[in-house]
C-alpha cells in the first residue's frame, strides 16, 4: 500500500470525506482538483440521489417519527477519537439522540440503522472497494449501529450487515428489512424511478407529506 501521507499532502482539508484513526479518507476524483470545483468532486450519478430520495420518503412515510429521527445528506458520525464516518441515510432513536437534536457538531450517538448508496471515497490509498466497505461496516457495527445496508447501483446488489449475524449480499429484488415492521425492495424502487412501475404522486401527498408536516408543525 502506498504512503498515504505522501499521496494526500497536497490535498486541501475541504476534500476530506471521512477520518479513520486520524487518517483522512478523501472524496474520489480528488486527483482532478485543479480542474474541478468542490461541487464537481461531491457530485453523484443521476440514479443514486433519486434512490436515496425514494428511500427517505418511504422511511418518513412508514416509521414512527415520535420514536425515530431520520437524517440524510452525509450525516457526520463521530464514533471514536480522530474518527468519523459520513452516512447517506441514518435513523436514530429519538430518545437516545435528544440531547443532540439541535447540535451543529457531528453526532456522537450511534444510529439504529444506516443505509449507504455507492462509495464516494477515494479508494487508492485504502485498498479496494470491498476492503473499504468491510472496514466502514465493521467500524459502524462496533460503534453500536445495529444494521448497515449497502446499495450498489452499478452491480445492482445489496449488502446487509448486522451485529453477530452473517452478512448477506443479494440481488436488488431481495427484500431488505431495516426494522421488523419495514421492508424495502430496491428493484421495486428502481422500477418506479425508471417508469416501468407506475408511481402515483397522489399517494405521496396523501401519506408521507401530511405525516411529515403534522409531526413538524406539532413539534415546533
Amino acid at each position: 500500500m502506498r504512503n498515504v501521507a505522501k499521496i494526500t499532502e497536497n490535498i486541501p482539508e475541504l476534500f476530506i470525506y471521512e477520518m479513520v484513526q486520524g487518517t483522512p479518507v478523501y472524496y474520489k476524483n480528488n486527483e482532478t482538483i485543479s480542474d474541478n470545483s468542490f461541487g464537481d468532486i461531491m457530485g453523484s450519478s443521476f440514479l443514486q440521489p433519486r434512490l436515496v430520495a425514494m428511500i427517505v420518503g418511504i422511511l418518513f412515510g412508514k416509521l414512527d417519527l415520535n420514536k425515530y429521527v431520520i437524517t440524510t445528506n452525509e450525516t457526520g458520525f463521530r464514533y471514536a477519537e480522530n474518527s468519523f464516518r459520513a452516512l447517506d441515510i441514518a435513523v436514530f432513536e429519538r430518545e437516545k439522540v435528544k440531547e443532540e437534536l439541535l447540535s451543529e457538531e457531528y453526532v456522537k450517538t450511534a444510529p439504529e440503522f444506516v443505509i449507504e448508496s455507492d462509495i464516494k471515497a477515494d479508494l487508492n490509498p485504502h485498498g479496494d472497494m470491498m476492503y473499504y466497505m468491510n472496514k466502514k461496516t465493521e467500524d459502524l457495527l462496533n460503534a453500536g449501529v445495529k444494521k448497515l445496508i449497502w446499495i450498489m447501483t452499478r452491480s445492482r446488489k445489496v449488502m446487509i450487515a448486522e451485529q453477530e449475524t452473517p452478512w448477506i449480499i443479494a440481488a436488488w429484488d431481495y427484500d431488505i428489512a431495516p426494522t421488523d415492521k419495514l421492508s424495502i425492495n430496491m428493484k421495486h424502487i428502481a422500477d418506479r424511478i425508471s417508469g416501468s412501475q407506475h408511481l402515483n404522486p397522489r399517494h405521496y401527498f396523501r401519506t408521507f407529506l401530511p405525516r411529515f408536516l403534522r409531526f413538524h408543525v406539532r413539534h415546533e
